[in-house]
């Protein structure tokens, strides 16, 4: 039996050491060289969030939910079904795994199912009801970036974003008019957003967006960590994902809710 000599093992492991390290050197340079253009072209990172986010087409996954506001606070599971351009089904478990509620959102058409109650709401997205059942003045299309994650941010700022400071990796934009201040905090190394405020200088309230522990998913970065808090009210409402899937086939009947036949019916407008 043939022996590999115990120098050739040395110079074979120091050649691999210091490959990797050429790997990462060349790595480094290449991000660095990336984010100096995107100083250079503060819009260029814009499209290439909103690209990522523009990838992602459904979304399915359970999650810790968590909520605090004026009305009381609650903690729970949330099943979550989510598909392009206006599909979102969330049911939420309480303690044991008892069923609570389900969301039901298709279109313009919103339905929440309150299982204990053997109630069923109908509206529709624009109504009322959707800030009732979760408990915070969030619209339709707020409610999709929470579950996702994902904010496009040019449908947050419009066309009229502005660079406002850079650090190492991360990117402020800013947007500031009579009636609004938004700003944007962009990882540009990751291309996501990982946190934005909305101030509202006639009625002073503020909205605070966080998003972390990203991952990748079929080339799409999103965060598991995603939270919304209110202020001046300190409400918060924040998921946490233990498990997701994107961009798979999920059939329409997935997107159907089921009730008993004697279930109470109230329309609202």
């Amino acid at each position: 039996m043939r022996l590999s000599h115990p120098r050739g093992s040395f110079v074979k492991l120091l050649f691999l050491i210091l490959l990797a390290g050429f790997y990462l050197s060349c790595a480094s340079v290449l991000t660095t060289g990336k984010i100096d253009f995107y100083r250079s072209n503060p819009k260029t990172l814009l499209f290439e969030v909103e690209r990522n986010a523009l990838q992602l087409n459904s979304l399915k996954g359970i999650a810790e939910i968590s909520v605090e506001s004026h009305q009381g606070s609650y903690t729970g599971r949330a099943k979550i079904l989510f598909r392009k351009p206006d599909s979102l089904r969330i049911q939420i478990n309480a303690a044991f795994g008892i069923h609570a509620a389900t969301l039901l959102a298709i279109g313009n058409n919103l339905e929440v199912y309150l299982p204990r109650d053997q109630i069923l709401y109908r509206s529709n997205v624009k109504s009322d009801l959707l800030k009732q059942t979760i408990g915070m003045p969030i619209d339709f299309t707020g409610l999709k970036e929470l579950v996702t994650g994902l904010p496009d941010p040019f449908r947050v700022f419009g066309q009229d974003a502005g660079l406002d400071s850079t650090s190492k990796k991360f990117f402020w934009y800013i947007i500031d008019t009579k009636q609004q201040r938004i700003r944007m905090k962009i990882d540009a190394v990751k291309k996501v957003v990982v946190e934005y405020a909305r101030w509202n200088k006639t009625t002073g309230k503020k909205y605070l967006y966080k998003f972390s522990h990203f991952v990748k998913r079929k080339n799409v970065r999103l965060p598991l960590s995603i939270q919304v808090i209110r202020f001046p009210e300190k409400e918060r409402l924040a998921l946490f994902y233990e498990q997701i899937q994107i961009n798979e086939n999920w059939g329409r009947n997935k997107f159907k809710l089921s009730v008993p036949e004697r279930v109470l019916v109230i329309r609202m407008k």
